[in-house]
């Protein structure tokens, strides 16, 4: 699973640069949504397996949420004013830096300062706009506001986090459901989407992927795919396979699984031609809840993997920073952009290496001191 993971954080770093890979890889919003049927298995997992209590839980999801990105919001915050102190590009920061000089501090400001140091309400900053002089007000489509409180965000791609704490917030008692409930709820939040999408045409980013009620129907598939995956007769077969992940045939699984993906997603482009492309990409969803069931059975028992799916979070919170970064540097020195996807790429890899090195993995080990489950 920590292979897929990663690969997900790089489907998001060349759908906001250029290619990583030399094929065809997942586009950004379904790299998302299917970190939230991962999110949905493990969550699942570990409270049916690991958590009894609520608290002990939240407490849990908490210390591995939160340092991994305060140690990214830092680094970023100091690399962006010393960057900026160079060039006059602030990078993400530059919004905020004028805002402040201009002495222009709106609620809208202080608004996504709390959201910037807690993490909360970062994806209903893309619902939310504010234009000079006027009011906090509602917007249905950022990307064609003037002043949407988005561009006020330091890590933008931990918008997702905060959906993801939405769910954690939820999950204990989701839980709970019988899985005939859970599939109802499912069906919807599918049926709402669907509604909002031909009724009244928002079909668009930000509905697409960054509306919590939307997006539960993805999570849900995760539980429900740990609930298929737990069923006795079917996790005694799997279990054969967590034994053979090892070595060589882990190598050769993974190259089995790069070749997957881009088969999968030359499949989902294909029915996009016989339904709309928006509709194919979602309707593929259904398989992941298989897909993560075989690929945490593969996995499970390999070091390696949890060593790379470690990798994922922080490659994902630094990798817009650093594309930034290279932008400027690229433009200046007359370099071509299609290499930076791939610098990108490993130089995020690199810093996420450091970060876990040094920090999240000596922090790690002694989270499970804290809590009375194990890490996770």
């Amino acid at each position: 699973m920590g292979l897929l993971r990663l690969y997900l954080a790089l489907c998001v770093v060349a759908e906001h640069s250029h290619a990583v890979f030399p094929w065809q890889m997942h586009g950004g919003t379904k790299a998302v949504q299917i970190f939230y049927i991962i999110s949905g298995f493990y969550m699942a997992m570990v409270l049916s397996t690991k958590y009894t209590s609520t608290a002990d839980f939240y407490k849990s999801r908490a210390l591995r949420i939160f340092p991994p990105y305060y140690a990214v919001l830092l680094l970023v915050v100091v690399w962006s004013l010393v960057f900026g102190s160079w060039t006059g590009n602030h990078l993400s920061l530059n919004s905020l830096v004028r805002g402040i000089g201009s002495m222009d501090v709106n609620s809208g400001m202080w608004f996504a300062a709390v959201s910037n140091l807690t993490v909360f309400f970062q994806d209903t900053m893309f619902f939310l706009t504010q234009p000079q002089g006027q009011s906090l007000a509602f917007t249905a489509d950022f990307l064609s506001d003037k002043a949407p409180l988005s561009r006020f965000l330091i890590i933008p791609p931990a918008w997702s986090i905060a959906v993801e704490l939405t769910f954690y917030s939820l999950v204990p008692f989701l839980n709970r459901f019988k899985t005939k409930v859970l599939i109802l709820l499912m069906l919807a939040c599918v049926s709402g989407r669907v509604i909002v999408y031909e009724k009244f045409g928002l079909s668009h980013d930000p509905w697409t992927y960054r509306f919590f009620p939307f997006e539960m129907a993805t999570f849900i598939l995760g539980m429900l795919a740990f609930r298929l995956y737990d069923a006795a007769p079917l996790r005694n077969r799997l279990a054969s396979l967590a034994e053979q992940a090892k070595g060589m045939r882990y190598l050769a699984g993974t190259a089995f699984l790069l070749a997957f993906f881009c088969f999968e997603t030359k499949c989902v482009g294909r029915v996009g031609l016989l339904i709309s492309q928006q509709y194919a990409v979602l309707s593929s969803l259904l398989f992941w809840p298989i897909a993560v069931v075989l690929l945490f059975a593969w996995s499970r028992n390999s070091r390696f993997d949890r060593l790379i799916g470690e990798l994922s979070f922080p490659v994902y919170l630094i990798h817009l920073t650093i594309i930034y970064t290279l932008k400027d540097l690229y433009l200046k020195a007359g370099y071509s952009m299609a290499s930076i996807g791939v610098s990108s790429a490993i130089l995020s890899i690199l810093i996420a290496w450091i970060l876990y090195r040094f920090l999240l993995h000596p922090f790690d080990a002694k989270r499970s001191q804290w809590t009375s489950g194990k890490p996770s």
